[in-house]
């Protein structure tokens, strides 16, 4: 079974983990992004870091992680349900059934998962879009090894700010 059909795989290259934060801005102010997104990190604590730093760039964001209470997800997924909230920031794959795929056509992944099994979270909200993974040196081998579990080839995004 074929779960990337219209999926397109890309990764970007960033130099440190430090550098992920600049080149998610120039993703944001670079490409004109309409849809609704979803930002997977890997820790619940770099979901509310991520969260603010997004924030005090005045982009439209909420996280989302499995230790809030019921009611807080579900008045959280209603926002970006509504298109109150854009960017939807998170560290858990328990969204993936409460969000309408056909409102998510850009997932990044900030981090790639530390199992390359984990990578089907891309896929949960749909079969249209696009997903872009940003990769430090360290994570290359990450990368390699999610492409050859997923049997997938994940090309570099061509995108540039300069």
């Amino acid at each position: 079974m074929d779960h990337e059909v219209g999926v397109m795989q890309f990764y970007i290259n960033v130099e440190k983990e430090e550098g992920k934060f600049d080149k998610l801005c120039d993703l944001y102010d670079t490409l004109c992004i309409t849809s609704q997104s979803v930002i997977f990190v890997n820790t619940r604590l770099k979901g509310d870091w991520l969260t603010e730093k997004m924030r005090s760039k005045a982009h439209r964001v909420s996280s989302i992680h499995g230790d809030m209470d019921k009611n807080t997800r579900e008045r959280i997924v209603r926002d970006f349900r509504s298109g109150t909230c854009r960017i939807l920031i998170t560290s858990t794959d328990l969204l993936a059934c409460s969000i309408d795929a056909a409102q998510v056509s850009l997932a990044i992944n900030y981090d790639l998962p530390t199992q390359p099994e984990k990578y089907l979270r891309i896929e949960s909200f749909g079969r249209t879009g696009v997903a872009i993974n940003f990769v430090t040196r360290d994570e290359k081998s990450v990368l390699h090894d999610i492409e050859r579990v997923r049997n997938m080839d994940i090309k570099e995004l061509p995108f540039s700010t300069s």
